[in-house]
């Protein structure tokens, strides 16, 4: 006997009603999230230290104190003094700050700091032992020198994209806003980059690459991170380097220092580029003497001498080669053609070496080894003697087409 099959007609389907309970559960939760983090980052959402910026501020380096940039600054800035000479240190200002602190930087070249919380009376002695001035505004403490200008009146200013998760602080420059990124790499300003091309240089095999530059033909200026960059090689070639762009790179070999550039012939003829030529190489034999006025004051002056250069210039239709030589055996060896000069070294290979890259920004275009501040003389403005500084506290600097990224 066949036993029948009971298969119910009239199953019960899922229903509207379930299925609205289950969007409610997940916009509920989404929308929980999202109070969720706002009420935490609320705090950052009002700032008082962009609004107490000193007089002549030129830009406003404000990084929020969270538990990963507080973590970030402290291991790599540490014990980096605020100051030149001062023993206060960034750390210092982390551990003093609520929720935000703020480097000022001022047309004459100093520094100034704000924290988001009055000072502890330890930290604050230790700005007065430096002869440094400590000026509270509500519930703000501004630290810089005797001539400082600092506000009198307590204000704020609303930043919105302080609520969102990844905001961690930003910088203020001419009216601009850029936000920034501390991570274990270094700290990344966004949209602080320049547009040029990558360029195709290569190095010696197992050359040690200090630096690179890519400039865009008709720059306005080069970065002033960058300054000494332009300056080491250049000389009086620096005009036409920005006018028509190029390339310059800086390395180390197993012997010597090493330099390469490239850029566009313009309006340049075969003499001046010899004369330019001269210029760089008396950069490494710069001298000084003493000359006493006819009032008895002594003054040093800097010069160079290029009687002992010994210039080839090598000329065919549409090529020049010139090669400098000085009484010491350095040299330096130019090309040009109607649409490129070439500017190198001896020891330099067009034909075999090893492609560039940045170990701080990948995808950089151009960056600077920090060290390299400490060993070119410069010729700066008083404006760009605190950018130095704080430049020399990291490792690296490097732009691409994007950002600027300061690796510690």
């Amino acid at each position: 006997m066949n036993t029948p099959l009971n298969i119910p007609l009239n199953a019960a389907p899922a229903t509207r009603r379930d299925t609205r309970r289950v969007v409610s559960v997940v916009c509920g939760v989404i929308i929980g999230v999202l109070l969720g983090v706002l009420i935490f980052r609320a705090p950052f959402a009002t700032s008082t230290t962009l609004s107490l910026a000193p007089l002549h501020t030129i830009a406003t380096l404000r990084i929020l104190k969270t538990h990963a940039t507080e973590r970030i600054i402290s291991t790599h800035l540490g014990i980096q003094p605020l100051f030149p000479g001062s023993v206060l240190t960034w750390a210092d200002a982390m551990s003093a700050a609520k929720s935000e602190i703020a480097v000022y930087v001022l047309e004459d070249g100093s520094f100034a700091f704000g924290v988001d919380a009055l000072l502890p009376q330890a930290i604050a002695s230790k700005a007065s032992e430096y002869d440094l001035h400590v000026r509270e505004i509500g519930n703000t403490s501004l630290i810089g020198s005797k001539k400082t200008i600092f506000p009198t009146t307590p204000n704020a200013t609303l930043v919105v994209s302080s609520l969102l998760p990844w905001h961690q602080g930003e910088v203020v420059e001419n009216g601009r806003r850029h936000s920034i990124a501390v991570t274990r790499k270094g700290i990344t300003l966004r949209g602080s980059g320049f547009v040029a091309e990558k360029g195709r240089a290569t190095v010696p095999t197992g050359s040690h690459v200090r630096a690179h530059l890519s400039l865009p033909a008709d720059a306005n200026s080069i970065p002033e991170e960058l300054i000494p960059l332009a300056i080491a090689p250049l000389g009086s070639f620096l005009d036409h380097f920005i006018e028509n762009g190029g390339e310059i790179t800086l390395f180390d070999d197993a012997n010597s220092e090493g330099f390469s550039l490239t850029t566009k012939t313009g309006d340049m003829t075969q003499e001046d580029l010899a004369a330019a030529g001269k210029d760089i190489i008396n950069r490494r034999r710069l001298s000084t003497r003493v000359l006493t006025n006819v009032d008895g004051t002594r003054y040093s002056e800097i010069y160079s001498d290029s009687t002992n250069i010994i210039v080839d210039i090598r000329a065919e239709e549409n090529f020049s080669l010139i090669t400098l030589t000085d009484d010491t055996g350095a040299t330096i060896r130019m090309t040009r053609t109607p649409s490129t000069i070439t500017i190198a070294n001896s020891k330099i290979s067009i034909e075999k070496g090893e492609q560039i890259y940045s170990s701080c920004l990948r995808s950089a275009h151009t960056w600077m080894q920090t060290s390299l501040l400490n060993d070119t003389p410069l010729v700066t403005n008083e404006s760009s003697d605190a950018l130095l500084v704080f430049t020399k506290m990291f490792s690296e600097v490097a732009f691409n087409d994007r950002n600027a990224r300061f690796c510690w």
